[in-house]
């Protein structure tokens, strides 16, 4: 029986972008990708902003991108500000076209995994499949529904009977009515009468009430003197906002099983914004330069990914935890409001998870939009052991000595 070099578990966006590079820069590895729908990538929309990849990256990803934009904007009650730098979205829809095109002699659609090894698979029909590498790219675990937090939100895609005036995205309309916590309304207009617009909520309640999300889009749109002429699209999901670094990454890919996990099933994403196109690209370019195509050094690799990118990552779960645990649900919005008052390029470091000990002195200097004390009791991150005995010892990771001082 034939012995891949890889299988692939999962058709979302980590795994075909790692498929693309190593397509291209490794046309003689046997490759292997298993999605169980009948499609790659499912029904989503992805976006990311200029600064978030090199521009190199840029060039290799030009056939996924569906849009690009000169700008964008966010809307709060207290200002309208507008930012500049290209922003970009994936439709799912031309990731699957894509990733059909360039990996159809390599892809099984409709095909169940029932369960991953470090040597293979057992699919749905008892068969098995053998490779060198297995990597687990089948999304996020289930979360902690007592712990975290959710970013829940229905998008429609609508054509408008009228053009709606729109150039560039409008990534956050605050100004709309707070519902269970921190709400916004995000837009892309696609062409001048065409519009995704999607109705999102920072919740402790992982449940959607589509009648609500509904009744919610329907009146935005009318308060836009919008007119829909049809809706061509639906998306919605319930994505876990993680507080804590156990719920960030629930199987680390160092426990010694040898299966290996990559995408947002390992925690590789932006835990504040949920956006997990920058570390999809950044990990696709890390692997497809290796030579040695081998679990043990696959897994090197990988740890010393996650870890490269956990200091940021804990700096975030901070904030969520402001976020859930320490601001009132209605008062959820002052700490972003405070944020997007901030510099740009501090802003666009934050999406690409790049700051630096100033960008996080900055954020967190000044008058906090929550009580102190509250504030003082979401720095301990209560699933690290040391946090709760050393606390001082995190708040040296967050602000550089000058500003402790």
């Amino acid at each position: 029986m034939k012995k891949y070099d890889a299988i692939f578990v999962g058709g979302g966006l980590a795994s075909g972008l790692l498929g693309l590079r190593l397509k291209r820069s490794r046309p003689e590895l046997s490759l292997l990708f298993l999605e169980a729908s009948d499609r790659w990538g499912g029904n989503h929309t992805w976006s990311f902003h200029q600064t978030d990849i090199l521009p190199q990256d840029q060039v290799w990803m030009k056939n996924l991108i569906s849009k690009e934009w000169q700008g964008h904007s966010v809307r709060f009650p207290s200002f309208t500000r507008g930012l500049s730098g290209s922003y970009f979205s994936i439709r799912s829809d031309q990731f699957d076209r894509v990733m059909k095109e360039e990996l159809s002699s390599s892809t099984r659609l409709n095909t169940r995994v029932m369960e991953a090894r470090k040597d293979g698979v057992v699919l749905a029909d008892g068969s098995h499949l053998y490779a060198k590498v297995v990597l687990d790219a089948r999304g996020p675990y289930v979360a902690n529904r007592a712990a975290s937090g959710f970013q829940k939100f229905v998008g429609w895609e609508v054509r408008l009977k009228s053009p709606h005036g729109l150039r560039n995205p409008l990534l956050m309309d605050v100004t709309v009515e707070q519902k269970e916590g921190f709400r916004f309304v995000y837009l892309l207009p696609w062409s001048n009468d065409t519009l995704l617009i999607e109705d999102t909520r920072y919740s402790s309640d992982p449940e959607i009430d589509h009648e609500q999300f509904d009744s919610d889009i329907q009146a935005y749109v009318q308060s836009n003197g919008w007119e829909i002429a049809e809706i061509l699209r639906n998306e919605e999901g319930s994505l876990a906002i993680p507080l804590t670094e156990a719920e960030l990454k629930r199987e680390p890919n160092e426990n010694g099983s040898g299966l290996l996990r990559i995408g947002v099933r390992a925690g590789m994403y932006q835990p504040t914004t949920g956006y997990s196109l920058p570390y999809a690209v950044r990990l696709a370019n890390r692997l497809a330069d290796i030579r040695t195509w081998e679990t043990s050094v696959l897994a090197d690799a990988l740890v010393c990914f996650e870890r490269e990118q956990l200091s940021f990552q804990r700096f975030s779960l901070f904030l969520n935890r402001m976020l859930f645990w320490g601001a009132e649900p209605e008062k959820r919005y002052l700490i972003l409001q405070r944020f997007y008052g901030l510099s740009q390029r501090l802003i666009e470091r934050f999406y690409a998870g790049h700051t630096t000990r100033m960008d996080r002195a900055r954020i967190l200097l000044g008058k906090p939009p929550i009580p102190v004390a509250k504030a003082w009791e979401c720095l301990l991150d209560p699933s690290r052991e040391p946090n709760r005995i050393l606390g001082n010892r995190l708040l040296s990771t967050l602000l550089p000595s000058e500003v402790r001082a």
